[in-house]
């Protein structure tokens, strides 16, 4: 293995830091670089945001599991802090010795004293707020809660985590609320989904996509969900959620939309009329992003680069129905000896 990614100081070259545990190892594996990848997932992904790191290194130390990451991408010395991540999974092999690891932006172990995101727990909550609710999971995992005002005094009746992980948890919560929420940046978020707020509160840029020679897109709708727009060939979706009548102790069903075809069910029972009026926005917004989606696949810029799941995104110059305002599900930045590329999944 001869070839490796070419990165540096200079203006024009991909460049990146990366720390462990507070140490600087930029150098230390600058030369023997294989590529790196980060994963941003956006709300509706259910899945925590990874970087994957291969390094070719005689003496390079495999990363335990718990080592706190640091990193950064960008072009010579302008560098962008892309957040924090916790190593999960590590490996070795060769020849040449290649030292592979993988970290996630929450822990996903419990080594370090680290606990897990994915462990599976029982314990309810009553009568308490959002941001009790967030405040108390981003505590037992390690994190500082970040909750947006939309949603931080609202009552939760009830909660019930039965046999379920906090990561399951709060991405159920989140559908409730058409809401973003996810470990990020040494944080639990729960922000309004599309909204463009980041994890410091501030908007999140807004970018235009324009097609490019060395791009490649594709852009796809799925008439399953209906015309979320409620015109032409197919009628706006039913929206069904279920819910425990308090004062009957009977299973009733909430139903908006079109009342026909096709119909889009809510995943749980509700404790109460008002809990399932509560979650209809969150169904209806969930359903309508699905609707359509894009993906677009270009070389890295500086702006491009600074983008995080969850910006919103105007897309120009693709066609009638292509050229929309799109929110970014899923964000890749890829550092490989064919380049620096960025990839977006749209919805």
């Amino acid at each position: 293995m001869s070839d490796y990614v070419n990165t540096g100081v200079e203006a024009w070259k991909p460049n990146f830091y990366i720390s462990a545990d507070n140490e600087n190892i930029t150098e230390k594996i600058r030369k023997g670089l294989i590529n790196i990848t980060l994963t941003d997932y956006g709300g509706s992904s259910k899945q925590t945001d990874e970087l994957r790191v291969a390094i070719v290194s005689e003496t390079l130390k495999i990363p335990a599991r718990g080592v706190k990451i640091s990193l950064g991408l960008g072009f010579g010395n302008q560098i962008i802090d892309k957040g924090i991540y916790i190593v999960d999974g590590a490996s070795s092999g060769g020849e040449p010795r290649v030292v592979d690891f993988t970290a996630k932006a929450a822990p996903m172990n419990a080594s370090k004293g680290s606990p897990t995101v994915q462990s599976k727990k029982t314990r309810s909550w009553s009568d308490v707020t959002v941001s009790d609710i967030v405040a108390t999971i981003a505590s037992d995992n390690g994190l500082k809660p970040r909750v947006s005002k939309r949603f931080a005094d609202n009552i939760i009746t009830q909660l019930d985590q039965v046999g379920e992980s906090d990561m399951h948890l709060m991405s159920r919560l989140a559908t409730r609320f058409d809401a973003v929420s996810k470990p990020a940046g040494g944080y639990w978020i729960f922000l309004p989904r599309g909204a463009g707020e980041s994890v410091s509160g501030a908007p999140l840029q807004h970018y235009t996509l324009t097609r490019r020679d060395n791009s490649s897109w594709g852009y796809s709708r799925n008439g399953q969900s209906g015309d979320s727009g409620g015109g032409g060939e197919n009628p706006e979706p039913t929206y069904l959620i279920k819910y425990h009548d308090t004062a009957t102790g009977q299973i009733k069903e909430l139903r908006t939309g079109s009342g026909g075809d096709p119909v889009i069910e809510w995943p749980a029972v509700e404790p109460s009329l008002d809990a399932a009026k509560e979650a209809a926005p969150g169904l209806k917004g969930g359903a309508a992003k699905k609707e359509f989606s894009m993906t677009y696949t270009t070389p890295a810029t500086l702006d491009l680069v600074s983008l995080t799941a969850e910006c919103k995104v105007t897309t120009q110059g693709f066609g009638n129905e292509e050229d929309r305002d799109w929110t970014i599900n899923t964000l890749s930045l890829t550092l490989a000896e064919n380049g620096f590329s960025v990839r977006l999944s749209l919805e």
